[in-house]
């Protein structure tokens, strides 16, 4: 069986490798995009099963990019933020996202909503 993809969606580089070696470290195959325009582009090339996203992109809101995600993917939606408000939740939500992480947020969050991704 393929190991499953993900895209972690986020400008901070530091966090996006971090997060990226950790889930790699489970098994999955990892792609890191620090804009929207980037990760629209690995979408399409790529694909993936699951697209941690960042709110607050250099190019764009995240929350703008769930619907451009949807036209073409499945894949499970995490919001990612370190400026929630819980109208920003409900937004994703209401756009298609699965879960919402306040940063800092925990890795064990993290292992268990991976754990959670459908089988394909």
């Amino acid at each position: 069986m393929e190991p499953k993809r993900v895209l972690i969606v986020d400008d901070e580089e530091a966090l996006a490798n971090a997060l990226g070696r950790f889930i790699a470290a489970r098994g999955f195959d990892v792609a890191v995009a620090l804009t929207g325009a980037e990760a629209l582009a690995r979408l399409a090339a790529d694909g993936c099963d699951a697209v941690f996203l960042d709110n607050g992109l250099p190019d764009r809101i995240g929350l703008s990019l769930i619907p451009e995600i949807r036209k073409g993917s499945d894949a499970v939606i995490i919001m990612m933020t370190g400026y929630a408000a819980r109208e920003e939740e409900t937004d994703a939500r209401l756009l298609g996202a699965s879960a919402f992480l306040q940063k800092p947020f925990d890795f064990d969050v993290v292992a268990k909503l991976l754990d959670a991704l459908p089988r394909r």
